[in-house]
Order: structure tokens, then sequence, then C-alpha cells
């Protein structure tokens, strides 16, 4: 009775050795060793059972190996794979949807100054044919003013009045800016002044 106490006991030492001999292969990567882990144990009891039921150790460290062997192949390493094929994919995605994100920015500022250019042609060729600019709001030549002052062009009242100051600042931003000198204040000016804000 005590030699098969005896048996028993070290032929579950061998099966514990076996599961932690899994354990200490555990990969490094955040995955789990289940498939090794399980194929260890259960590879170790069909071990014991074919060993005769009396916890043959050889018979259990063989089948603990070999079951490891198993379920890292069947289970773990299919995993490993998946969770490796889905970080790829995620920072794929991540990638895909920064490029997006600039392309639509790049698209957007290509618009903006489009219109900018568009409504600057405009002005000019409606300055040449009547000689006089789009009639303007006092509060958009105030807006223009103080753009112009925000911007260091202007040390005048921004009052609303278009006088040689605002004209001279006007005149100042414009050619700074490679724009036509013409000294006058038109929406498109403005605009573009405060995308220089």
């Amino acid at each position: 009775m005590q030699s098969n106490t005896r048996i028993n006991v070290a032929g579950h030492a061998a099966v514990l050795l076996c599961v932690l001999l899994a354990a200490g292969c555990a990969t490094t990567d955040g995955q789990s060793d289940i498939g090794k882990l399980g194929g260890a144990a259960t590879g170790a009891a069909l071990g014991s059972l074919v060993g005769g039921g009396r916890g043959n150790t050889l018979a259990m460290i063989g089948g603990a190996l070999l079951g490891g062997y198993a379920g890292n192949e069947l289970y773990d390493k299919p995993r490993e794979q998946q969770y490796h094929t889905q970080q790829e994919t995620d920072r794929q995605k991540a990638y895909d949807d920064k490029l997006a994100y600039e392309r639509q920015s790049q698209m957007q500022h290509a618009a903006v100054q489009r219109e900018l250019h568009e409504q600057r042609m405009l002005d000019e060729w409606q300055h040449e044919r009547t000689g006089e600019t789009a009639s303007l709001s006092s509060g958009e030549v105030t807006r223009a003013q103080r753009l112009l002052r925000g911007l260091g062009y202007y040390n005048g009242a921004a009052d609303g009045v278009v006088g040689s100051g605002t004209t001279n600042a006007v005149k100042a931003y414009q050619r700074a800016n490679g724009l036509s000198v013409n000294g006058l204040i038109t929406p498109a000016l403005i605009s573009d002044m405060q995308a220089q804000m």
C-alpha cells in the first residue's frame, strides 16, 4: 500500500513537473499557452493510463511532452497567428485612416485657396471694368482695418472709412503677399487676411 502511495505521489509530482516545464516555455508576447498546458496535463494523464495506471513516471513525462507539443501546434500557434494578423490589420487601418484624413485636409485647403483666387480675380475684373470696387459696408471696412492692424500694416482708427492710411495699408499688405497692388478692400482680400491671422 505504501509502495502504491509513493508511486501515486511520484506520478503526481511528474505531472506537475511536466506542466511546469510547459509553462516555462510560455511565449513572451502576452499570448497564453492554454493549448500547451492543457495538452501536457492531458498527455500526462493518458501516459499514466498507458503506463498501467500506476503512475509510470516515464510514460507520464512522455505523454505530457507529446500532449504539450500537440496543444501548442493545434491551439496556441493558430491563436498567436490570429493575434498577430489582427494587430497588423489594426495598424494598417489606423495608417489608412490617417492618410485619408490628410488627403481630405489637403483637398479642403486647395478648395479654399481656389475660391479665394476666383473671388480675387472677379474683384479685379470688376474694378477694371467699372473703376470701382463692390460697395462694402462700413462694418466690412472696419473689419479690414482691424485685420490690417493685427497684421501690422495699419496704425489708424478702425472707423469704417477708407482714407489714405487704409489704402496705403492695403497696398502694403498686397505687395507683401504677392497680390495685385490696387489698394482696394474686397471680400477676397478680407478672407485672405483672415487666413493669415
